[in-house]
This record gives C-alpha cells, structure tokens and sequence, in this order.
C-alpha cells in the first residue's frame, strides 16, 4: 500500500472533527488505502468508519465532555472543600466506587448541604457548561 494512500492529521489541532448522526460518536478525518475514514477519537485503539458526509456531521463547537464529565469534576472539587470542612465520610468517597444512580443523581442534583458545598456544585457547573455536550 502506498503511504500517500495513508494519512492522518499531524497534530490533534489539525483534526476536522465529526460527530455521528447515528450514534453520536466522535471523530476525526482520516484516509486509509486511498479513501476518506472516520477514526472514532480514542487515543487508545483505531477503530475506524466509513466516511458518508451526510452520516457525519462537522462538530463547529468543540464540546469534549458529556454531562457526566463535568459532574465528576465537581465531585471532585467537593471531595477536596469536604476534606477542608472536616466532613470526613464525604471527602473518602470515589467516583468509581459509586453505583450508576448515585452518580446520576450528583450529576442532576449535586450536594444539598452545607451552603458552601451546593454554591461548589453549581460553580464548577456553570464554568463547565461552555464545555459539555447538548444531552
């Protein structure tokens, strides 16, 4: 195979990035064997699609995180303000460790109390929001 027939973006600022109509998945341009592919946007393994234009649909705003994204960085940063107002049972829990609805329910809902805790939550989210996804 020629290597003119492979390509892909030198840097991840050269990315086109594309968003399935379908699935919703995420990627980028990429040509293999001569022919336009998607290459779904994980570091890790290249899974690629076929390239239809009216399938993938240009990302203009680049939003890289779900929802549930944003909602485990301010778990996060309430761990470390539990941490600092000595609520010790709050600031040892992981979010890899909660089940599916207790992170859906920080995700929607946050901490209740104290004060300084729920004006956290709605902080991190509100400077979050310009980066996450439409659900």
């Amino acid at each position: 195979m020629d290597d003119a027939a492979d390509w892909d973006p030198p840097t991840p600022a050269h990315r086109e990035l594309y968003r399935s109509a379908q699935t919703g998945e995420l990627g980028y341009l990429v040509r293999r064997g001569g022919l336009s592919m998607m290459r779904l946007d994980n570091p890790r393994q290249e899974v690629l699609r076929r390239y239809a234009p009216g399938e993938w649909l240009a990302e203009v705003v680049q939003r890289p995180l779900a929802a549930i994204h944003a909602a485990r960085v301010a778990f996060e940063a309430d761990r470390a303000l539990c941490r600092e107002l000595g609520l010790h049972a709050h600031a040892k829990r992981e979010w890899g460790k909660l089940r599916d609805g207790e992170r859906q329910m920080y995700m929607t809902n946050g901490p209740r109390t104290p004060p300084a805790r729920v004006a956290l939550y709605a902080s991190v989210m509100a400077a979050m929001a310009h980066f996450v996804r439409p659900s």
